[in-house]
């Protein structure tokens, strides 16, 4: 049995790999960079599907599971439209291309990646899961971007939006999908991605909204829908997969055993309230403030809530935000002007002996600071000064790890025979110690 499993996750796990390998490395124009990959992507899918097998298809497709989540497809799109109604919509990449061609394209990888990721799953023992459930879905989330991609991140704000708007989007989708295809086979985990790419790539239009908002979507989405499916699952079938206990499988519940996760979606829509604000999209924005040069009316570390103000109705005296060359600026306004039918406006910190250099146009201008949360936005400030220090920590380890080692070359021997001789010298100890125990 245990052979069985190792075959069935290589056989599917070497392919996957070197599809994804043999694609990242080749480059291929025209109708063939159609063509090839979607041959891959079939190849993948046959030879997962001959391990699989489609009588596993037939037995662990639940209709009320695939239609769940088709439905958090739907309801991902939905929302995304929603608040691209107020924000933008931007023409599809795909919208130049061919129809038929897209179609071969995203369904030849999305039918190779989910069987292959319904047979990876399944491949753990049902004690470990969860740890499947958590490696496959990161395994495929990594695997849906090129190493080209991974390569050219290097500044640390370049890098913070990849890990917000395209990978930790594409982690909870692909835990979600994961955890479909456990449960319901590969046409469950298909209901989901397939809705998702159906619309991306034949929709000749898409959201455009700010990559906060999307991110924000992209993620509590496929969470809820998480949450939704695993509380309406039927005990059995969390038993089956290893996700509970027989006990709790056997334990008498009431009726209302699965309520409504109502906390969790509380903490969820408090979140999405958050990201919203923080893009501006309710009409306010927090802001933290991180230097002295508005003292003593706003410290380091105070949360400010700009409103959104039209420039014309903005007056001397009032405080606002506005965008300079490299970060946005809170200072006090002390005059203003109009020319050419355009608003400038002279700015100054309270703190600050001299007005800012540079006049500041009505169309920088974020809002005006309303109100005032004093000491609230240290805990921004001490995320954002661990999560640099982090970032700062991964670029130094290549370094870090080379100093070791040539540590390790130079001293290493030192330290090797100082060991050495420690060891030899405690054995006449630890014999005579050995001898006097083992004594009647």
């Amino acid at each position: 049995m245990q052979r069985l499993r190792i075959h069935g996750a290589a056989v599917p796990l070497f392919t996957l790999i070197t599809v994804y390998s043999f694609l990242s490395l080749s480059s291929f124009a025209g109708i063939w960079a159609y063509v090839i990959p979607s041959v891959c992507w079939i190849a993948l899918a046959l030879i997962t599907l001959k391990i699989y097998g489609i009588s596993t298809i037939r037995l662990k497709f639940d209709k009320s599971l695939t239609l769940l989540a088709a439905l958090t497809a739907i309801t991902q799109i939905i929302t995304l439209v929603f608040i691209a109604i107020f924000t933008s919509f931007g023409r599809s990449p795909y919208a130049s291309s061919s129809m038929a061609l897209n179609v071969l394209y995203f369904s030849s990888t999305l039918i190779g990646t989910e069987l292959a990721r319904a047979q990876l799953v399944t491949t753990f023992p049902r004690q470990r899961r969860l740890i499947g459930i958590a490696l496959v879905a990161t395994l495929f989330a990594i695997v849906n971007f090129s190493p080209a991609r991974y390569l050219s991140l290097g500044e640390p704000i370049e890098t913070t939006k990849f890990l917000g708007s395209n990978l930790l989007p594409t982690i909870a989708g692909s835990i979600l999908a994961t955890y479909l295809a456990l449960l319901g086979g590969p046409l469950a985990s298909i209901a989901y991605m397939g809705t998702l790419q159906t619309f991306e790539w034949l929709s000749p239009i898409l959201p455009n909204p700010d990559w906060t908002i999307q991110a924000l979507i992209s993620t509590l989405v496929p969470t809820l829908g998480f949450i939704i499916i695993n509380e309406s699952a039927k005990p059995f079938l969390l038993f089956r997969h290893g996700l509970i206990t027989r006990k709790e499988v056997t334990k008498p519940t009431p009726k209302t055993k699965r309520p409504f996760p109502l906390g969790w979606t509380s903490i969820a829509l408090i979140a999405l309230i958050l990201m919203w604000s923080n893009s501006g999209l309710l009409g306010f924005q927090p802001n933290v403030i991180s230097s002295g040069s508005m003292q003593p009316v706003y410290n380091v570390g105070d949360m400010v809530l700009v409103i959104h103000e039209k420039p014309a109705n903005i007056k001397i005296h009032d405080i606002i935000q506005y965008r300079g060359a490299q970060e946005t600026i809170i200072h006090r306004v002390i005059d203003k002007y109009t020319e050419n039918g355009q608003t400038w406006f002279i700015t100054k910190g309270d703190a600050n002996d001299a007005p800012d250099a540079q006049p500041v146009n009505e169309r920088l201008v974020m809002g005006k600071a309303a109100f005032i949360i004093p000491k609230l936005g240290w805990v921004s400030i001490a995320i954002r000064e661990a999560a640099t220090r982090a970032y700062n920590a991964i670029l130094a380890l290549p370094q870090t790890l080379n100093g070791a080692f040539s540590w390790l070359t130079t001293s290493g021997v030192y330290l090797t025979l100082t060991i050495a001789l420690i060891t030899l010298s405690s054995l006449p100890v630890l014999n005579s110690r050995h001898k006097r125990e083992a004594k009647p």
